[in-house]
């Protein structure tokens, strides 16, 4: 029976993921269309793209793309990479703790609310660089140099935000744990050198627009600078909310990083657990994002505390088969609730038809759309404060372009941008938009489709 565990936890974390791809070809969340994007023109990427960008994802994809469509791609490297990560946290929960801590952190993980929301997202490149953390971790721990550098690499080329998480790490373990400081000098200082192998010929572009931010972010300059500790942006949900999606497995982890708080093996983890904690309350850069991380590590330390409180408490067990029941009621709730993709089918068929054998650019007038334009048409996409062909008005053009201004104004705008010049109106700008969708200037092309067709003045 106990052989069966591991299987069914596997098989119940599969269905869930699979579970929106049910009659649905679309990926979840917006992030599919810039993955798409990514795929078609890798290695040969547009400069608005380098900033941040970690090429290891892609570098892996790459002679896929060669063999197959790029976007049948989109959804199995999706899956992939949970997969890896679901694989991930069983192996090092194995390794720190036991078996069935480990089946516990594995059931914790497929039934926890904001790593389900992190798929729907379609945070690939993040979940990939998580299933690397951990293990990058477990190595540092047990001193294995070889395998410390590997795993602290690959993390760097994958996610870079994520790779912070580590170097924060490894740089307080030199004071709390500095009989060793030796070892994670010769990690660090290696790691860097593979590191900057890429991003230092490419340093003002992937390394120099982070820095600032993230100099910026932190918690003791925030307070001088703007006596406050506003929130470090990202796009998850807001901190109340995550943290109430924790709630089920919340006091269990705060239980097992207590009792482990002297153990040398978790002293890695607890660090990283605490520092994420950090990050996300005192608003640091990417802040709403790093609560993907947090939720991970909380879920690590969790099945430590669930197994702790009840073995102590055995005459509250038969309460555990209850608990797993709710945990499991809750996240396909949730599932069947949240999960519909942002974009209909339909809808995106439309793009990808109209696109054929076109060229011009396209206008997008809802943040939503803007990442399926630009990986599902061939047309250069423009919008408002996200990619490389944002340059042709100002902000407060924009503000005038979606206000209440006569549509005079608004022609004129148009009339700045290069042509031909198509206009995407989603379902749900259509009304905002009405003048600009039966002005004379304008001809409906497909249901949501426009051509700009007045001549420049």
């Amino acid at each position: 029976m106990r052989k069966l565990l591991l299987p069914t936890v596997f098989i119940l974390f599969l269905i869930l993921r699979f579970l929106p791809y049910i009659n649905n070809p679309v990926p979840l969340g917006y992030d599919g269309g810039i993955y798409l994007y990514e795929y078609l023109l890798f290695p040969n990427l547009p400069s608005w793209l380098i900033s941040g960008f970690s090429p290891g994802l892609f570098a892996f994809i790459y002679p896929f793309a060669k063999g197959f469509s790029p976007e049948s791609l989109l959804i199995p490297v999706s899956i992939l990479s949970q997969i890896a990560l679901f694989i991930s946290v069983y192996f090092i929960s194995k390794k720190v703790f036991s078996h069935k801590i480990a089946l516990l952190n594995t059931f914790l993980f497929s039934v926890s609310l904001v790593q389900f929301r992190t798929f729907w997202f379609f945070y690939v490149k993040n979940t990939f660089a998580l299933a690397l953390l951990l293990p990058a971790f477990y190595f540092l721990t047990k001193k294995k140099f070889l395998w410390s550098v590997v795993f602290a690499v690959l993390l760097s080329y994958f996610h870079l935000p994520t790779f912070l998480i580590y170097l924060a790490v490894i740089i307080i373990l030199f004071f709390v744990d500095y009989k060793n400081i030796k070892f994670y000098l010769k990690v660090l200082i290696t790691t860097l050198i593979i590191f900057f192998l890429y991003y230092l010929p490419a340093f003002n572009t992937t390394i120099y627009p982070l820095l600032i931010p993230v100099l910026k972010s932190i918690a003791p300059y925030k307070l001088i600078a703007t006596g406050g500790l506003a929130s470090g942006g990202g796009t998850f949900y807001s901190m109340p909310i995550s943290f109430l999606m924790t709630i089920f497995y919340l006091p269990f982890a705060l239980i097992g990083a207590y009792l482990l708080r002297k153990e040398q093996k978790v002293r890695s983890f607890l660090i990283a657990l605490v520092l994420l904690f950090l990050m996300v309350i005192t608003g640091f850069f990417f802040s709403v994002r790093y609560f993907i991380p947090f939720d991970l590590f909380l879920i690590f330390f969790a099945g430590y505390g669930i197994n702790y409180v009840f073995e102590k408490y055995k005459s509250y067990k038969d309460i555990l088969p209850i608990y797993f029941i709710v945990l499991i009621f809750f996240i396909f709730a949730f599932v069947l609730k949240t999960s519909q993709p942002l974009i209909s089918s339909k809808n995106l068929n439309e793009m990808k038809d109209f696109g054929k054998g076109k060229s011009g650019y396209v206008l997008s007038t809802y943040k939503e759309d803007s990442a399926w334009l630009l990986g599902y048409t061939p047309l250069k996409m423009i919008a408002w404060n996200f990619g490389g062909e944002n340059k042709y008005w100002t902000d407060r053009q924009w503000e005038s372009f979606f206000g209440n201004t006569p549509i005079s104004n608004k022609l004129s705008l148009l009339n700045k941008i290069p042509k031909p010049l198509y206009i995407y109106i989603g379902d749900k700008q259509i009304s905002n938009l009405t003048d600009i969708a039966f002005s004379a200037c304008v001809k409906k092309q497909s249901p949501h489709f426009y051509k700009y067709i007045c001549k420049d003045k």
